[in-house]
């Protein structure tokens, strides 16, 4: 029996959901209704008040409770899926994995690719000494001692035990949802398997996930920047207090340039 294909996107980004119908031309498959910062959705799970970990944004979260729809949809429908977002293209192979999903195993998480542009993707550790896990002709190898570097929620399938496992393990608190070596503890996954079946852009500038990371870590660096020379040349810390407004400039400047650079590349390949 073929997967299914659920796909997350946000109602009425008719632009993003014209590109997947494209890419998945031929291929039935059923929308999941992103969550944004507006939806009574959003608010429902903020009520619950869940244990966070951190500050996460709030697209962050929206990103994980649109995910935990997907889960609960292959649970409802006892049958397992392959979970895209609305952004991806597909590389050859795909198709065939989709006609596998019977060797699917339970407690696994199949992770499609998609970090294309990430320092992480070159940390990953994946078997090659064993055999791998072969699904419609593509090689799936486990990753060894490098679950933390295993990002991105672009494009992955699992079993309707495997999405249980890992709702009942993140229930009650908030795990940001490409986080997958937390997941895969807290739901007792036995491995995580890789394969690239789906490509992502690194920077998407529809990508507000991505967006609010990098400027996130530039504010942080240039705010050490800041700490570093105001004690090195004797000045008073209480101008911290006072720059936030100079960061945040600057970290915009940053971001503009990095997506000017990332333009530059795209246009010389």
């Amino acid at each position: 029996m073929p997967l299914n294909i659920l796909v997350i996107s946000v109602c009425g980004r008719e632009d993003r959901r014209e590109h997947i119908k494209k890419i998945l031309d031929g291929l039935h498959f059923d929308f999941i209704d992103a969550v944004t910062p507006h939806s009574i959705e959003y608010v429902q799970y903020m009520d619950q008040k869940p244990i966070f970990s951190g500050s996460p944004h709030p697209v962050e979260i929206c990103c994980a409770i649109s995910h935990q729809k997907a889960w609960r949809n292959i649970v409802a429908l006892g049958r397992p899926a392959v979970i895209l977002e609305d952004d991806v293209t597909l590389r050859r192979g795909f198709r065939q994995f989709l006609a596998g999903g019977e060797k699917l195993k339970d407690f696994a998480l199949y992770h499609l690719g998609g970090m294309e542009g990430l320092v992480e993707a070159e940390l990953l550790v994946t078997a090659r000494e064993k055999p791998p896990h072969i699904i419609g002709g593509n090689e799936f190898r486990k990753v060894i001692g490098a679950e933390g570097y295993l990002l991105r929620t672009c494009g992955y399938a699992l079993t309707p035990v495997t999405a249980q496992a890992i709702l009942q393990g993140v229930a009650g608190r908030f795990i940001v949802a490409d986080r997958w070596n937390q997941i895969a503890e807290m739901s007792k996954l036995r491995g995580m398997l890789v394969c690239s079946l789906v490509r992502h852009p690194y920077f998407s500038s529809t990508s507000s996930i991505e967006l609010n990371r990098i400027l996130a870590k530039s504010k942080s660096q240039i705010y050490k920047s800041i700490v570093s020379y105001s004690f090195r040349y004797g000045i008073l810390f209480n101008i911290m207090k006072t720059s936030k407004h100079l960061i945040r400039r600057l970290s915009l400047w940053y971001v503009s340039g990095m997506m000017r650079k990332i333009y530059l590349q795209s246009r010389l390949r």
